[in-house]
């Protein structure tokens, strides 16, 4: 919490996600199941449509 208030007063902004979004996860080889990417995916386009960089 203390790095999110640092980066959050020299402007930067603070997405977090939690374990419970990435319970399907092969650490072995660092592949996420469907439904991770799904939740991946959709945050990044809601974030580059947000900042219109789509």
């Amino acid at each position: 919490m203390a790095e999110d208030r640092r980066l959050k007063l020299m402007g930067y902004e603070v997405y977090r996600f939690g374990g419970c979004e990435f319970v399907d996860v092969a650490l072995e080889s660092w592949a996420i199941g469907k439904r991770e990417q799904e939740t991946v995916g959709e945050f990044f386009d809601r974030l580059l449509k947000k900042h219109r960089a789509l």
